[in-house]
């Protein structure tokens, strides 16, 4: 069985992944984030790897934990990789992420693609168990 870590010293669980595009594929780090309904990426990362508005399905709001409202796009991803799993096709959120991207975070990832996962956490070991 799999096993990631993450540091559970810190406010928020990330955890790293693939993410690839039309142009490319990049590392990224993700807010493990069950809260979120939609895994988020941070536009200007999405961009790199080539998803430009030629992908964009519709557009889309957020509200933030603090009730502000962010405008993105959805767009189709090619393939996310993370936590071991693959998955092709999943429609994710393209919004402006400034303030976590400073912080070397490139989105969320959301229950969407969380609870695809048969997986057990020991949060206070900071242990994710993926099965």
């Amino acid at each position: 069985m799999p096993e990631f870590h993450f540091d559970p010293t810190e406010p928020t669980p990330t955890v790293s992944g693939i993410l690839r595009g039309p142009k490319g594929t990049r590392r990224i780090t993700l807010v493990f984030d069950t809260g979120a309904v939609l895994t988020q990426i941070h536009s200007p990362t999405l961009e790199i790897i080539g998803y430009g508005i030629s992908h964009h399905i519709r557009k889309a709001t957020m509200i933030g934990a603090g009730g502000e409202r962010h405008d993105g796009e959805l767009i189709k991803s090619e393939t996310i990789i993370t936590l071991g799993k693959r998955i092709e096709g999943a429609t994710i959120g393209s919004f402006d992420f400034s303030k976590l991207s400073e912080a070397g975070i490139d989105g969320l990832l959301g229950w969407d693609l969380i609870r695809q996962l048969h997986l057990e956490m020991n949060g206070p070991k900071g242990i994710l168990r993926i099965f």
